[in-house]
């Protein structure tokens, strides 16, 4: 075993012990899928993976409104443990993904995304802060191509897809303050999904709460079909 690969793997288990044990993110079981409603947050990896736990009939995260992510390390974490068992990941009819959601959603051993798509991508920010000076903040088009500011996300995204190409596309196809809708060409571009064969129903219990976070995330935004970019109307997280 090298050095560096247990560097690595002493980095991964000390990321995973600092996930909490709560979260704010909705959790459902509906058959064989997994409903996750949400943010995603320091406490979605361990309820996420407790739930698979306990449900191994479970073989699909259902992705309904996800605006993203307030730890991306956990969140990363989270998807390379959904890539090792083989769950598939889908998007209903109507949904959004913006930032980190996507991100989680590339896990998927296979991605399915139903009709008119809104999967948001944007740059990551960097703020850093010494004694009562202001924060400082960056975004990640900030940084030279070979600052080991990306690896974070570039690594899991080449994981994930098997190249970093869409993680170099992402932040530059938006600064952090805005976001930028991926359109369909994009989706087969980079291998991101394949159009969904069927639909996903909503459970009855998840419909208020759902169009909520869909407010809170997307507000009217829509996609135009030539990707533009534009700043979503009320909460886009990281």
């Amino acid at each position: 075993m090298t050095s560096l690969f247990r560097t690595l793997m002493l980095l991964s288990a000390l990321l995973v012990s600092a996930c909490a044990q709560q979260t704010r993110t909705t959790l459902e079981v509906d058959g064989d899928r997994l409903f996750l409603l949400g943010t995603f947050d320091h406490g979605t990896y361990r309820a996420v993976l407790d739930t698979l736990d306990a449900h191994p009939e479970v073989d699909t995260l259902v992705f309904t409104a996800n605006g993203g992510s307030i730890d991306d390390e956990c969140t990363l974490e989270l998807g390379r443990e959904i890539r090792r068992r083989g769950i598939n990941t889908h998007l209903i009819r109507g949904g959004v993904l913006a930032s980190g959601g996507v991100s989680l959603f590339l896990a998927g051993a296979e991605r399915t995304v139903e009709a008119a798509p809104l999967l948001g991508v944007h740059s990551w920010q960097h703020c850093s802060q010494s004694g009562d000076q202001p924060p400082t903040c960056k975004d990640a088009t900030d940084y030279p191509a070979g600052d080991e500011q990306h690896l974070l996300h570039q690594s899991y995204i080449s994981e994930m897809l098997g190249s970093d190409a869409f993680y170099w596309q992402s932040i530059r196809a938006a600064p952090s303050g805005s976001i930028h809708w991926l359109t369909d060409a994009d989706l087969e571009e980079f291998g991101l999904s394949r159009p969904s064969d069927h639909a996903v129903v909503l459970p009855t219990s998840l419909r208020a709460a759902f169009l909520e976070e869909l407010e809170a995330v997307c507000g009217e935004c829509e996609r135009d079909g030539t990707g533009s970019t534009s700043k979503a109307r009320g909460r886009k997280d990281g």
